[in-house]
């Protein structure tokens, strides 16, 4: 069984951190599959030493099967949701070729 990290503190990079961990996708894995040469840039986002950029983290998403959603919030509905939320989409646990 893969070694797990702790958790990042982010909700959404720990669903799509997870993910990656249940699908047993190293973070090279992930890396090809997102178009990266190596695993770094991978595991400075899950280990919090740099925070993905939008289209990254919807890069990442995309691969694990899941989608992206930005929710704005104004000061007519203060009540809205801000911030990214993760969708689920039926997983896949082959890891790229």
């Amino acid at each position: 069984m893969p070694k797990k990290n702790p958790p990042t503190g982010d909700p959404i990079l720990d669903v799509l951190k997870a993910e990656r961990e249940r699908r047993c996708w190293s973070q090279q894995d992930l890396a090809r599959a997102i178009g990266r040469q190596t695993y770094q840039t991978v595991w400075q986002w899950e280990n919090g030493s740099n925070e993905p950029k939008l289209s990254n983290l919807r890069d990442w998403a995309a691969a694990l099967g899941y989608d992206v959603t930005l929710t704005a919030r104004s000061a007519e509905t203060p009540t809205a949701v801000c911030g990214a939320v993760a969708v689920a989409a039926p997983p896949d646990p082959k890891p790229p070729i």
